[in-house]
Protein backbone atom coordinates (compact mmCIF):
# COMPACT_ATOMS: atom_id res chain seq x y z
CA UNK A 1 0.00 0.00 0.00
CA UNK A 2 1.24 3.30 -1.14
CA UNK A 3 2.06 6.04 2.17
CA UNK A 4 -0.47 8.86 2.40
CA UNK A 5 2.73 11.26 1.43
CA UNK A 6 3.49 8.96 -1.97
CA UNK A 7 -0.19 9.13 -2.69
CA UNK A 8 -0.35 12.88 -2.47
CA UNK A 9 2.75 13.40 -4.62
CA UNK A 10 1.21 11.50 -6.90
CA UNK A 11 -2.11 12.97 -7.67
CA UNK A 12 -0.44 16.21 -8.11
CA UNK A 13 2.25 15.20 -10.58
CA UNK A 14 -1.30 13.49 -11.89
CA UNK A 15 -3.01 17.00 -11.49
CA UNK A 16 -0.03 18.57 -13.27
CA UNK A 17 0.74 16.22 -16.37
CA UNK A 18 -3.05 16.72 -17.40
CA UNK A 19 -2.71 20.55 -17.00
CA UNK A 20 0.11 20.37 -19.76
CA UNK A 21 -2.02 17.77 -21.20
CA UNK A 22 -5.35 20.25 -21.43
CA UNK A 23 -3.19 23.37 -22.60
CA UNK A 24 -1.27 21.61 -25.17
CA UNK A 25 -4.68 20.24 -26.44
CA UNK A 26 -6.03 24.13 -26.61
CA UNK A 27 -2.47 24.88 -28.23
CA UNK A 28 -3.40 22.22 -31.08
CA UNK A 29 -6.84 23.57 -31.80
CA UNK A 30 -6.38 26.97 -31.70
CA UNK A 31 -3.01 26.69 -33.98
CA UNK A 32 0.96 26.01 -33.45
CA UNK A 33 2.50 27.88 -30.96
CA UNK A 34 5.51 29.86 -31.65
CA UNK A 35 8.47 28.02 -32.60
CA UNK A 36 6.56 25.02 -33.52
CA UNK A 37 5.86 23.21 -36.16
CA UNK A 38 2.71 20.64 -35.51
CA UNK A 39 2.95 19.25 -38.97
CA UNK A 40 5.40 18.14 -42.02
CA UNK A 41 8.90 17.43 -41.27
CA UNK A 42 9.40 19.34 -38.65
CA UNK A 43 6.51 17.95 -36.17
CA UNK A 44 7.78 15.88 -33.16
CA UNK A 45 6.61 12.81 -33.19
CA UNK A 46 4.48 11.00 -30.90
CA UNK A 47 4.34 7.36 -29.64
CA UNK A 48 1.58 5.02 -30.50
CA UNK A 49 -0.42 4.51 -27.66
CA UNK A 50 0.23 1.11 -27.41
CA UNK A 51 3.66 1.64 -27.62
CA UNK A 52 5.43 2.12 -24.04
CA UNK A 53 5.92 6.06 -22.99
CA UNK A 54 9.83 5.76 -22.53
CA UNK A 55 12.64 7.24 -24.37
CA UNK A 56 16.05 6.19 -23.34
CA UNK A 57 18.45 8.36 -21.67
CA UNK A 58 22.23 7.82 -21.90
CA UNK A 59 21.43 4.35 -22.93
CA UNK A 60 20.75 2.54 -19.72
CA UNK A 61 17.74 3.96 -18.26
CA UNK A 62 14.15 4.75 -19.20
CA UNK A 63 12.43 7.66 -18.61
CA UNK A 64 8.99 9.25 -19.95
CA UNK A 65 8.57 10.57 -23.20
CA UNK A 66 7.45 14.59 -23.42
CA UNK A 67 5.54 13.41 -26.73
CA UNK A 68 3.89 10.50 -25.13
CA UNK A 69 -0.31 10.63 -24.36
CA UNK A 70 -0.48 11.65 -20.32
CA UNK A 71 -2.14 8.17 -19.90
CA UNK A 72 1.13 6.43 -20.98
CA UNK A 73 3.52 9.24 -18.85
CA UNK A 74 1.49 8.33 -16.10
CA UNK A 75 2.21 4.69 -16.55
CA UNK A 76 5.28 5.00 -16.74
CA UNK A 77 6.00 6.80 -13.93
CA UNK A 78 3.71 4.79 -11.90
CA UNK A 79 5.68 2.27 -12.90
CA UNK A 80 8.95 3.78 -11.75
CA UNK A 81 7.73 4.67 -8.48
CA UNK A 82 6.59 1.55 -7.16
CA UNK A 83 10.09 -0.55 -8.62
CA UNK A 84 12.17 1.92 -10.17
CA UNK A 85 15.59 3.50 -8.35
CA UNK A 86 15.82 6.51 -7.32
CA UNK A 87 18.18 7.88 -9.91
CA UNK A 88 15.42 6.15 -12.78
CA UNK A 89 12.77 8.21 -11.33
CA UNK A 90 14.73 11.68 -10.84
CA UNK A 91 15.28 11.34 -14.46
CA UNK A 92 12.03 10.53 -15.63
CA UNK A 93 10.76 12.71 -13.66
CA UNK A 94 13.05 15.74 -14.94
CA UNK A 95 12.28 14.63 -18.56
CA UNK A 96 8.73 15.18 -18.15
CA UNK A 97 9.63 19.43 -17.04
CA UNK A 98 8.39 18.33 -13.31
CA UNK A 99 9.41 21.40 -11.14
CA UNK A 100 12.39 20.47 -8.99
CA UNK A 101 10.88 20.54 -5.53
CA UNK A 102 8.40 18.17 -6.74
CA UNK A 103 11.04 15.48 -7.77
CA UNK A 104 12.97 16.17 -4.34
CA UNK A 105 9.66 15.37 -2.66
CA UNK A 106 8.65 12.35 -4.65
CA UNK A 107 12.25 10.53 -5.00
CA UNK A 108 12.79 10.94 -1.11
CA UNK A 109 9.26 9.35 -0.36
CA UNK A 110 9.89 6.72 -2.75
CA UNK A 111 13.08 5.68 -1.17
CA UNK A 112 11.99 6.41 2.23
CA UNK A 113 8.61 4.30 1.86
CA UNK A 114 11.18 1.17 0.49
CA UNK A 115 13.59 1.60 3.77
CA UNK A 116 10.97 1.98 5.81
CA UNK A 117 9.09 -1.01 5.22
CA UNK A 118 13.11 -2.95 5.84
CA UNK A 119 12.97 -1.08 8.84
CA UNK A 120 9.44 -2.10 10.04
CA UNK A 121 10.47 -5.81 9.56
CA UNK A 122 13.36 -5.51 11.83
CA UNK A 123 10.76 -3.94 14.43
CA UNK A 124 8.03 -6.43 14.36
CA UNK A 125 10.50 -9.22 14.73
CA UNK A 126 11.58 -7.26 18.28
CA UNK A 127 8.16 -7.53 19.03
CA UNK A 128 8.21 -11.17 18.88
CA UNK A 129 5.15 -12.92 19.10
CA UNK A 130 4.07 -11.27 22.38
CA UNK A 131 0.29 -10.76 23.11
CA UNK A 132 -0.07 -6.81 22.23
CA UNK A 133 -1.12 -6.40 25.97
CA UNK A 134 2.23 -7.42 26.98
CA UNK A 135 4.38 -5.54 24.63
CA UNK A 136 3.58 -1.70 26.20
CA UNK A 137 4.37 -0.32 22.80
CA UNK A 138 7.73 -0.92 23.16
CA UNK A 139 10.37 -2.76 20.49
CA UNK A 140 12.93 -5.12 22.44
CA UNK A 141 15.86 -5.24 19.59
CA UNK A 142 18.99 -6.99 19.62
CA UNK A 143 22.38 -5.05 19.14
CA UNK A 144 22.62 -7.24 16.00
CA UNK A 145 19.35 -5.92 14.77
CA UNK A 146 19.67 -2.07 16.07
CA UNK A 147 23.31 -2.26 13.67
CA UNK A 148 21.20 -3.38 10.59
CA UNK A 149 18.54 -0.41 11.12
CA UNK A 150 21.48 1.93 11.33
CA UNK A 151 23.17 0.58 8.01
CA UNK A 152 19.45 0.83 6.67
CA UNK A 153 19.63 4.60 7.10
CA UNK A 154 23.04 5.00 6.31
CA UNK A 155 22.06 3.35 3.03
CA UNK A 156 19.13 5.42 2.45
CA UNK A 157 20.76 8.77 3.30
CA UNK A 158 23.27 7.88 0.57
CA UNK A 159 20.69 6.49 -1.82
CA UNK A 160 19.00 10.08 -1.64
CA UNK A 161 21.89 11.46 -1.71
CA UNK A 162 22.91 10.03 -4.91
CA UNK A 163 19.61 10.51 -6.63
CA UNK A 164 19.38 13.86 -6.05
CA UNK A 165 22.51 15.77 -4.65
CA UNK A 166 23.18 17.71 -1.21
CA UNK A 167 20.26 19.70 -0.62
CA UNK A 168 21.41 23.03 0.00
CA UNK A 169 18.22 24.59 0.77
CA UNK A 170 18.29 22.15 4.27
CA UNK A 171 20.31 24.07 6.94
CA UNK A 172 21.49 20.92 8.73
CA UNK A 173 23.52 19.43 5.60
CA UNK A 174 25.04 21.67 2.87
CA UNK A 175 24.23 24.99 4.56
CA UNK A 176 26.08 24.03 7.91
CA UNK A 177 29.07 23.53 5.44
CA UNK A 178 28.35 26.09 2.52
CA UNK A 179 31.42 28.46 3.79
CA UNK A 180 33.73 25.79 3.22
CA UNK A 181 35.42 24.82 -0.56
CA UNK A 182 33.21 22.24 -1.55
CA UNK A 183 35.92 19.12 -1.07
CA UNK A 184 36.64 20.22 2.43
CA UNK A 185 32.68 20.91 3.14
CA UNK A 186 31.78 16.77 1.49
CA UNK A 187 34.51 15.68 3.97
CA UNK A 188 33.70 17.53 6.66
CA UNK A 189 30.31 16.38 6.80
CA UNK A 190 31.45 12.69 6.04
CA UNK A 191 33.37 13.03 9.59
CA UNK A 192 30.41 14.58 11.12
CA UNK A 193 28.44 11.67 9.84
CA UNK A 194 30.70 8.85 10.99
CA UNK A 195 30.90 10.12 14.24
CA UNK A 196 27.06 10.82 14.62
CA UNK A 197 27.31 7.05 13.57
CA UNK A 198 29.77 5.96 16.34
CA UNK A 199 28.03 7.87 18.90
CA UNK A 200 24.75 6.33 18.24
CA UNK A 201 26.09 2.66 18.96
CA UNK A 202 27.37 3.74 21.90
CA UNK A 203 24.14 5.19 23.33
CA UNK A 204 22.62 2.08 21.82
CA UNK A 205 25.02 0.48 24.36
CA UNK A 206 23.97 2.76 27.20
CA UNK A 207 20.37 2.26 26.70
CA UNK A 208 19.54 -0.10 29.25
CA UNK A 209 22.23 0.00 31.97
CA UNK A 210 24.89 2.68 32.02
CA UNK A 211 28.48 2.95 33.63
CA UNK A 212 30.21 5.36 35.02
CA UNK A 213 33.07 5.14 32.06
CA UNK A 214 30.20 6.14 29.03
CA UNK A 215 30.70 9.79 29.68
CA UNK A 216 34.43 9.13 29.37
CA UNK A 217 34.18 7.27 26.27
CA UNK A 218 31.32 10.10 24.64
CA UNK A 219 33.82 12.24 25.60
CA UNK A 220 36.95 10.58 23.74
CA UNK A 221 35.16 10.38 20.76
CA UNK A 222 34.03 14.00 20.62
CA UNK A 223 38.56 14.76 20.83
CA UNK A 224 38.90 12.40 18.06
CA UNK A 225 35.96 13.98 16.01
CA UNK A 226 37.76 17.49 16.47
CA UNK A 227 40.85 15.83 15.75
CA UNK A 228 39.97 14.65 12.41
CA UNK A 229 38.13 17.93 11.63
CA UNK A 230 41.72 19.50 12.54
CA UNK A 231 43.64 17.72 10.72
CA UNK A 232 41.41 18.51 7.97
CA UNK A 233 40.49 22.51 8.68
CA UNK A 234 42.13 25.01 9.69
CA UNK A 235 41.64 26.33 12.83
CA UNK A 236 39.35 29.16 12.31
CA UNK A 237 37.52 27.15 10.00
CA UNK A 238 36.87 24.43 13.23
CA UNK A 239 35.76 27.30 15.08
CA UNK A 240 33.36 28.37 12.24
CA UNK A 241 31.88 25.02 11.78
CA UNK A 242 31.38 24.35 15.75
CA UNK A 243 29.80 27.87 15.96
CA UNK A 244 26.89 25.97 13.69
CA UNK A 245 27.06 22.31 14.76
CA UNK A 246 27.92 22.38 18.96
CA UNK A 247 25.39 22.06 21.10
CA UNK A 248 26.40 25.24 22.83
CA UNK A 249 25.31 27.01 19.38
CA UNK A 250 22.02 24.86 19.17
CA UNK A 251 21.27 26.15 22.68
CA UNK A 252 22.22 30.06 21.67
CA UNK A 253 19.80 29.50 18.41
CA UNK A 254 17.36 28.31 19.92
CA UNK A 255 17.26 31.11 22.88
CA UNK A 256 18.21 34.08 21.03
CA UNK A 257 18.55 33.13 17.33
CA UNK A 258 15.09 35.36 16.73
CA UNK A 259 16.47 38.84 18.22
CA UNK A 260 20.30 38.50 16.87
CA UNK A 261 20.48 41.00 14.20
CA UNK A 262 23.78 39.49 12.28
CA UNK A 263 25.99 36.73 12.21
CA UNK A 264 28.90 39.16 13.58
CA UNK A 265 27.15 39.39 16.67
CA UNK A 266 25.85 35.62 17.17
CA UNK A 267 29.70 35.21 16.81
CA UNK A 268 30.66 37.33 19.82
CA UNK A 269 28.05 35.70 21.91
CA UNK A 270 29.00 32.16 20.96
CA UNK A 271 32.83 32.99 21.78
CA UNK A 272 31.40 34.18 25.34
CA UNK A 273 29.53 31.01 25.85
CA UNK A 274 32.34 28.62 24.63
CA UNK A 275 34.38 31.05 27.35
CA UNK A 276 32.06 30.96 29.98
CA UNK A 277 31.35 26.70 29.29
CA UNK A 278 35.56 26.08 29.05
CA UNK A 279 35.71 27.96 32.80
CA UNK A 280 32.03 27.17 34.26
CA UNK A 281 30.75 24.29 32.58
CA UNK A 282 30.73 20.50 33.22
CA UNK A 283 33.63 19.57 31.64
CA UNK A 284 35.45 23.02 32.80
CA UNK A 285 38.61 23.18 34.93
CA UNK A 286 36.65 25.83 37.41
CA UNK A 287 34.01 23.40 37.82
CA UNK A 288 35.75 21.07 39.74
CA UNK A 289 34.58 21.51 43.24
CA UNK A 290 32.64 24.77 42.62
CA UNK A 291 29.66 24.95 44.47
CA UNK A 292 26.48 25.58 42.68
CA UNK A 293 26.05 29.46 43.98
CA UNK A 294 29.40 30.38 42.91
CA UNK A 295 28.38 29.11 38.89
CA UNK A 296 24.80 30.27 38.88
CA UNK A 297 26.41 34.02 40.21
CA UNK A 298 28.76 33.52 36.82
CA UNK A 299 25.74 31.97 34.91
CA UNK A 300 23.81 35.47 35.82
CA UNK A 301 26.95 37.47 35.11
CA UNK A 302 26.92 35.97 31.81
CA UNK A 303 23.56 36.46 30.89
CA UNK A 304 23.65 40.16 31.71
CA UNK A 305 26.74 40.57 29.22
CA UNK A 306 24.37 39.34 26.73
CA UNK A 307 21.33 41.62 27.51
CA UNK A 308 23.85 44.57 27.46
CA UNK A 309 24.93 43.39 24.12
CA UNK A 310 21.51 43.13 23.12
CA UNK A 311 20.12 46.23 24.91
CA UNK A 312 16.74 46.83 26.33
CA UNK A 313 14.27 46.75 23.58
CA UNK A 314 15.69 43.90 22.29
CA UNK A 315 15.80 41.99 25.21
CA UNK A 316 12.28 43.06 26.15
CA UNK A 317 11.18 41.19 23.10
CA UNK A 318 13.17 38.05 24.02
CA UNK A 319 11.80 37.96 27.25
CA UNK A 320 8.06 37.96 25.74
CA UNK A 321 8.74 35.23 23.57
CA UNK A 322 9.92 33.19 26.49
CA UNK A 323 7.20 33.82 28.70
CA UNK A 324 4.82 31.34 28.58
CA UNK A 325 1.98 33.85 29.66
CA UNK A 326 2.84 35.68 26.77
CA UNK A 327 2.53 32.59 23.81
CA UNK A 328 -0.36 31.70 25.63
CA UNK A 329 -2.22 34.88 25.01
CA UNK A 330 -0.85 35.09 21.45
CA UNK A 331 -2.93 31.72 20.91
CA UNK A 332 -6.15 32.79 23.21
CA UNK A 333 -6.38 36.44 21.03
CA UNK A 334 -6.06 34.38 17.77
CA UNK A 335 -8.73 31.83 18.88
CA UNK A 336 -10.77 34.10 21.12
CA UNK A 337 -10.63 36.88 18.18
CA UNK A 338 -9.62 39.47 21.10
CA UNK A 339 -8.81 42.81 19.94
CA UNK A 340 -5.01 43.89 19.73
CA UNK A 341 -4.66 45.44 23.14
CA UNK A 342 -5.69 42.04 25.22
CA UNK A 343 -1.98 40.63 25.50
CA UNK A 344 -0.01 43.90 26.99
CA UNK A 345 -3.27 44.40 28.96
CA UNK A 346 -3.52 40.76 30.67
CA UNK A 347 0.96 41.08 31.14
CA UNK A 348 0.17 44.23 32.36
CA UNK A 349 -2.13 42.96 35.16
CA UNK A 350 0.06 40.39 35.38
CA UNK A 351 2.96 42.60 36.69
CA UNK A 352 0.49 45.15 38.98
CA UNK A 353 -0.40 41.75 40.14
CA UNK A 354 3.31 40.92 41.06
CA UNK A 355 4.09 44.19 42.62
CA UNK A 356 0.83 44.09 45.10
CA UNK A 357 1.73 40.75 45.93
CA UNK A 358 5.21 41.65 46.99
CA UNK A 359 4.19 44.42 48.96
CA UNK A 360 1.78 41.97 50.57
CA UNK A 361 4.46 39.89 50.92
CA UNK A 362 6.80 42.31 53.10
CA UNK A 363 4.19 43.78 55.00
CA UNK A 364 5.42 43.20 58.80
CA UNK A 365 2.51 44.81 60.25
CA UNK A 366 0.68 41.76 58.53
CA UNK A 367 0.21 38.54 60.76
CA UNK A 368 -0.24 35.26 58.70
CA UNK A 369 -3.71 34.97 58.52
CA UNK A 370 -3.87 38.59 57.11
CA UNK A 371 -1.39 38.09 54.82
CA UNK A 372 -2.91 35.11 53.29
CA UNK A 373 -6.60 36.73 53.00
CA UNK A 374 -4.88 39.70 51.19
CA UNK A 375 -3.34 37.72 48.82
CA UNK A 376 -6.35 35.55 48.25
CA UNK A 377 -8.19 38.89 47.92
CA UNK A 378 -5.69 39.89 45.30
CA UNK A 379 -6.38 36.62 43.33
CA UNK A 380 -10.17 37.22 43.11
CA UNK A 381 -9.64 40.54 41.97
CA UNK A 382 -7.47 39.52 39.31
CA UNK A 383 -9.60 36.88 37.66
CA UNK A 384 -12.59 39.42 37.30
CA UNK A 385 -9.76 41.40 35.10
CA UNK A 386 -8.98 38.38 33.60
CA UNK A 387 -12.90 37.89 32.24
CA UNK A 388 -13.42 41.56 31.63
CA UNK A 389 -10.31 41.41 29.22
CA UNK A 390 -10.79 37.98 27.91
CA UNK A 391 -14.76 37.27 28.30
CA UNK A 392 -15.63 34.81 31.05
CA UNK A 393 -14.77 31.43 29.28
CA UNK A 394 -11.59 32.65 28.14
CA UNK A 395 -10.52 34.22 30.97
CA UNK A 396 -11.24 31.08 33.57
CA UNK A 397 -9.37 29.13 31.03
CA UNK A 398 -6.27 31.41 31.03
CA UNK A 399 -6.66 31.46 35.14
CA UNK A 400 -6.26 27.68 34.95
CA UNK A 401 -2.91 27.83 32.91
CA UNK A 402 -1.60 30.60 34.99
CA UNK A 403 0.96 28.90 37.98
CA UNK A 404 1.24 32.47 39.44
CA UNK A 405 -2.67 32.89 39.92
CA UNK A 406 -2.58 29.42 41.10
CA UNK A 407 -0.14 30.81 43.55
CA UNK A 408 -2.18 34.15 45.02
CA UNK A 409 -4.77 32.04 46.03
CA UNK A 410 -2.76 29.42 47.95
CA UNK A 411 -0.96 32.51 49.89
CA UNK A 412 2.19 33.08 48.09
CA UNK A 413 3.37 36.35 46.66
CA UNK A 414 5.53 36.28 42.89
CA UNK A 415 7.78 37.75 41.02
CA UNK A 416 8.09 38.56 37.07
CA UNK A 417 11.63 37.48 36.11
CA UNK A 418 13.76 39.61 34.04
CA UNK A 419 13.98 36.87 31.15
CA UNK A 420 10.22 36.12 30.91
CA UNK A 421 8.01 33.70 33.17
CA UNK A 422 7.66 34.03 37.10
CA UNK A 423 9.08 33.44 39.79
CA UNK A 424 6.87 32.56 42.98
CA UNK A 425 7.99 32.47 46.57
CA UNK A 426 8.12 30.69 49.40
CA UNK A 427 7.95 32.09 53.11
CA UNK A 428 6.06 34.43 54.73
CA UNK A 429 2.92 34.55 52.16
CA UNK A 430 2.52 30.81 52.35
CA UNK A 431 0.87 31.67 55.99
Amino acid sequence: MKTPTLILAVSLLANGLLATAFVSARVGRSGAAPGRDLGGAGATAVAPRGAPAVAPVGGDAAVADPGASTSDQLGSLGLLLRSGSGEELARSLRAAGVPEDMIRALVREQIQARYRAQIRAIEDAGRGDRPWWQSGGRVVLTPEQRAEIRKLQRDMRTEIDRALGPDESQPGRAGNYAFLPADKAEAARQIDADYAEMARELRDRMDEFRLPSDRDALRLLEEERRADLASLLSPAEVFDLEMRTSSISGRLRRELGSVVQSEEEFRRIYEMAVAFDQQYGREGAAAQGMNRADRNTAETAFRQQVMDMLGPERTAELARQRDPDYRTMQAASARLNLPPTATDTVINTRAQAAAESQRIAADATLDAATRRAALNDLAARVRTQLQSTMGSEGGEAFAQRAEWLRALERGQSFSIRPEGGVNIQRGRGDG
